[in-house]
């Protein structure tokens, strides 16, 4: 948990959802910011 490991990604998927859930949320997005939190699976 405090690896301090940071991995950036780009997913078109949830790209795509966001964008969804703006419009019918009756926006326009202009930018975003999603962080998730996690620990290594054992192995």
């Amino acid at each position: 948990l405090n690896s301090g490991a940071v991995i950036e990604f780009v997913d078109p998927e949830i790209e795509a959802l966001q964008e969804q859930i703006a419009q019918r949320l009756g926006y326009r997005l202009k930018g975003h910011k999603l962080e998730l939190y996690g620990v290594p699976l054992k192995k």
